[in-house]
């Protein structure tokens, strides 16, 4: 949740939308406004045009009082910001369970993986064992062998049996590294320099 950008801009749009109904909320309200004005004349002296006379100066004090008697506009802008906040929270919510959808089933994935990679290698023991058990018995004495021996049959029998383990093997292994850096893609934990490789593998 630290480092997902995306879900961090989904959060910063429920508090936005958070506020402009707060926004909407205060526009209800009843708005109290004290005025003042003040007319400062000179006197008939056109010599002194800084000749301020108190006879000629002018002072208004007042307020406009706006009441909450009819604020179907303001109502409508507040529901509207209503329902925008709840769409942005649920955008926000359903990001985030996809988030922890997506991170399980890698971390499931790479399990899986894992132990797929486990079987592959001692698929990959057991062959070279047969294959070794199989060359023993054809380099071992002939006449021991019948006229029907299938040992070369076994031999190229074996061999393709360890071709398909190391090939099992390898495929295996990739599929884990791709997983893992899934992984940290989905966690957004993956972080390259200027050349494309990552920053900090751990």
């Amino acid at each position: 949740r630290r480092n997902r950008l995306d879900l961090q801009n989904s959060q910063a749009r429920v508090v936005d939308a958070f506020r402009r109904v707060s926004v909407a909320a205060n526009a209800l309200q009843a708005d109290f406004d004290l005025v003042g004005r003040a007319n400062c004349g000179t006197g008939p002296d056109q010599a002194r045009p800084f000749n301020f006379a108190s006879e000629a100066t002018s002072y208004r004090v007042g307020f406009n009082l706006d009441t909450p008697l009819n604020r179907r506009a303001e109502r409508n802008i507040y529901r509207a910001s209503l329902i925008e906040y709840q769409r942005a929270r649920r955008a926000y919510v359903n990001l985030s369970d996809v988030v922890e959808s997506e991170v399980r089933r890698d971390l499931r994935t790479l399990v899986l993986t894992r132990a797929s990679f486990e079987i592959s290698r001692q698929q990959l023991l057991a062959a070279a064992r047969q294959l070794e058990s199989t060359r023993i018995t054809l380099l071992g004495p002939r006449d021991r062998r019948s006229a029907n021996d299938t040992t070369t049959l076994n031999l190229l029998q074996a061999l393709s049996s360890l071709l398909n383990a190391r090939n099992a093997l390898a495929a295996n292994y990739i599929n884990f590294e791709q997983q893992r850096v899934q992984l940290l893609l989905d966690l957004e934990a993956l972080q390259l320099d200027p050349r494309g490789f990552p920053t900090d593998d751990s």
